[in-house]
């Protein structure tokens, strides 16, 4: 039960037009409940909170493809930090592995019976956790899945809103939660480890408590008719508290050799091209998704510049290693890989004087190297 001093304290905040103050401290008493085990208790003061007038904001009639303008600092800098849009992406367009992809079948599955389960008192899954490194596709996953379900998406870029606002981070916050109130979304968290990579400055420790505290508060009361997808790729400096929040994990790996096949063939679709696919998710290892999209937007505007009627695996492998040797894969690229590259290249036909222009490496030196 509350003290007559916290009673007391709501009662001249709200006489004193302080609404929000007031609401935050009924959630921080309503999580204190629900941390304690008193889930009564905690559900009702929630039922509390829910009556009290909301201070009006413009996600109310905002339209489907505008950007979130929940406060003036959300207005100023809408492009980056909040945007709300209908995705045009579909599932078909993400390549994903067999656990991923089993897990988005069964979430769609259970979404499409959303009546039939709540009439036993259940509920899809509707706090998702992407995790794995970078560029294997998280955004264009949770894009689909919004897609799919016909929500609009609401993507929120949590490092630079914490980073560019931090005193005002928890109001922004509850600011873009409320909208999952309001209708059935897809509120998609980029980079939710960020409260662990500011935790080094102790100077902003108490305010990164208070934001962790209000983002458990919004995960652990969202509205089972939307969908929360947060986003990591670092996993391991992850708040185990936030880890918790989220009961459907899934991984999102670099690509293996098929589904490297796979991405070469989404993204040359509806372009002319005679390509070995099997050398190429062969020579592609260790590259990710956004990686194989790079090399294959190179290719296509390498073989327009050359007047080429289509794209080659001569100008795709020429790309390749080009994205490699500049890109994230240049360190990798020791001499020796590059001569085993070239052999490859010999080996699936390609002549001397081809794998020259490819790899830029002097014809004598080539068949000085490789058999």
């Amino acid at each position: 039960m509350a003290s007559l001093d916290l009673i007391g304290k709501i009662a001249i905040l709200f006489a004193e037009g302080k609404q929000q103050q007031a609401i935050d401290i009924l959630n921080e008493e309503s999580f204190r409940l629900k941390r304690s085990g008193k889930m009564s208790a905690s559900k009702k003061l929630q039922s509390i909170i829910k009556k009290i007038p909301a201070h009006k904001t413009s996600f109310s009639g905002a339209s489907s493809n505008d950007n979130i303008k929940s406060t003036s600092l959300l207005t100023n800098h809408e492009n980056n930090l909040v945007k709300k849009y209908k995705p045009e992406v579909t599932p078909e367009d993400v390549v994903l592995n067999a656990s991923a992809k089993s897990k988005i079948e069964n979430l769609f599955r259970e979404w499409e019976d959303f009546e039939r389960l709540s009439k036993h008192n259940l509920f899809p899954a509707n706090r998702i956790l992407f995790y794995g490194p970078p560029g294997t596709g998280k955004t264009l996953l949770a894009n689909a899945i919004a897609q799919h379900l016909d929500f609009p998406l609401v993507l929120v870029r949590l490092d630079e809103l914490i980073s560019s606002f931090l005193g005002e981070t928890g109001k922004n916050i509850r600011d873009i939660f409320e909208i999952a109130s309001k209708e059935s979304v897809v509120l998609f968290l980029d980079e939710i480890d960020t409260i662990a990579k500011f935790r080094s400055d102790e100077r902003e420790l108490g305010e990164l408590k208070r934001i962790l505290t209000v983002l458990l508060q919004h995960i652990d009361f969202f509205p089972g008719k939307s969908i929360i997808i947060g986003a990591t790729n670092h996993d391991e400096i992850l708040d185990k508290a936030i880890w918790r929040r989220f009961p459907l994990k899934i991984k999102l790996d670099l690509p293996d050799v098929e589904s490297r096949k796979l991405l070469f063939k989404l993204y040359l679709h509806n372009t002319p091209h005679e390509v070995d696919l099997n050398l190429l998710s062969s020579l592609t290892d260790g590259l990710n998704g956004s990686d194989i999209f790079d090399v294959v937007q190179n290719a296509k505007k390498d073989s327009i510049l050359s007047r080429s009627d289509k794209v080659t695996s001569a100008i795709l492998v020429k790309s390749y290693l080009t994205v490699a040797n500049t890109e994230k894969l240049h360190k990798k690229l020791s001499k020796k890989v590059t001569y085993q590259l070239c052999q490859q290249l010999k080996d699936a036909g390609f002549k001397l004087r081809e794998i020259e222009d490819i790899s830029g490496i002097a014809y004598t030196t080539l068949r000085d190297n490789i058999k």
